[in-house]
């Protein structure tokens, strides 16, 4: 939620990728269409992060990728287009599409909490904004 450009990049990706599989999915019941939505994954971009260990991604913990290779595998093979490898983002996602507010207010909180624990330097959009205000 940092990111204001990784925030909007994702949800248009996201967006892009349903509207393949209705086009796509309809003219041809044989493609599938999926999105690998996970949080922090043991790779050398995490490991060589300076600030991975403030970031909220690693609150649910840093999986293995074979582990999101095995949840790839499953999804395509079940058939669905969401590939959550960490099990708590379904939970967020339902939330956040029962009470948008109410996850707005969560993340504000969760951000504040996190800014007082462990300070981080801004997102240069955030940044932008703040000198705006």
């Amino acid at each position: 939620p940092n990111s204001l450009s990784y925030t909007v990049s994702k949800a248009g990706v996201i967006a892009v990728a349903e509207w393949v599989s209705i086009i796509i999915g309809g003219q041809f019941p044989d493609i599938g269409v999926a999105v690998l939505c996970p949080q922090a994954v043991n790779t050398p971009m995490i490991q060589q992060n300076k600030i991975a260990d403030q970031h909220l991604a690693i609150m649910d913990g840093i999986i293995k990728p074979s582990f999101v290779a095995e949840c790839c595998i499953k999804a395509l093979l079940d058939g669905n287009f969401l590939v959550l490898p960490h099990s708590q983002v379904q939970q967020y996602i339902e939330k956040k599409a029962h009470s948008r507010d109410k996850w707005i207010q969560s993340m504000k909180s969760l951000l504040q909490k996190q800014n007082r624990t462990k300070p981080r330097a801004a997102d240069s959009t955030a940044e932008i904004f703040k000198s705006k205000l």
